[in-house]
């Protein structure tokens, strides 16, 4: 997953907190997020357009990403439970 893209994933969905530990500060988190409003604000303009646009496929592939993540650690998860099941069992 690119920082970027997170980054952009975390401003999108207003996670101001996690974007603060992500950028070490909560003043830089929030004047990201107001950014990140702006430009969506001004998407029609042509001089955001192509940002909008790159900023959708960074945040599309961001969400791919975290639902893999999601998905192996479940399936991690699952392999941990299973195998503190046979630990038990053999003692």
């Amino acid at each position: 997953m690119s920082k970027m893209g997170y980054i952009s994933y975390l401003c999108e969905t207003g996670n101001e907190k996690e974007l603060a530990e992500e950028l070490g500060s909560s003043l830089v988190a929030k004047e990201w997020i107001i950014a990140h409003e702006n430009m969506r604000e001004n998407r029609d303009k042509p001089s955001f357009k192509v940002l909008n646009e790159i900023t959708d496929e960074n945040i599309k592939e961001s969400k791919t990403d975290l639902n893999k993540a999601k998905k192996d650690a479940k399936v991690i998860k699952e392999s941990v439970e299973l195998l503190i099941k046979d630990i038990e069992r053999v003692n």
